[in-house]
């Protein structure tokens, strides 16, 4: 038993593996801190800010939700900064 344990741990990278935890920490805090943050918003702005993270332009989605273009600019900025927040306060409190 000893033998194969040692096997075990030989292969696994434990750079990779701690890289693939915080990434999936990351992924983590960020959709909590947007279930967090929807409430506050109405309208399209979380489907805008989704859409622009997805890599829809701005334009496309504009189009798509019939908005204009500084629109969908601005309800980007106010959920990006709103969420940023939630994430910075999110991190304070659980790691």
């Amino acid at each position: 038993k000893r033998d194969s344990t040692l096997a075990y741990l030989k292969i696994i990278n434990l750079p990779e593996s701690d890289a693939r935890m915080e990434e999936e920490w990351k992924i983590y805090l960020v959709n909590l801190a947007i279930k967090n943050i929807s409430p506050l918003f109405s309208g399209h702005a979380i489907t805008v800010f989704k859409l622009s993270m997805e890599g829809t332009d701005t334009e496309t989605i504009g189009k798509k939700l019939q908005i204009k273009r500084n629109s969908v600019n601005r309800l980007k900025l106010r959920v990006k900064k709103c969420l940023t927040e939630e994430i910075d306060r999110l991190k304070a409190e659980l790691e």
